[in-house]
């Protein structure tokens, strides 16, 4: 939608390119609470599974 000029995007940055939008960051920093929770023993599917890895290791190197 963004890119059509049919609406603004707030999201996350977890290392994503796309070369006709750019990462304006909020100034001043705003600070975010939000967690990722899931059952202990939740069986997800692969897409699931990708992204919460993707989301562990970021947010470890990141801590």
């Amino acid at each position: 939608m963004a890119e059509k000029n049919a609406g603004a995007l707030l999201c996350i940055k977890l290392e994503s390119k796309f070369d006709s939008l750019c990462f304006v960051p909020f100034s001043p920093q705003l600070e975010l609470g939000s967690v990722l929770a899931w059952k202990k023993h939740q069986i997800f599917s692969k897409t699931t599974s990708a992204f919460l890895d993707h989301a562990k290791e970021y947010f470890n190197r990141n801590a």
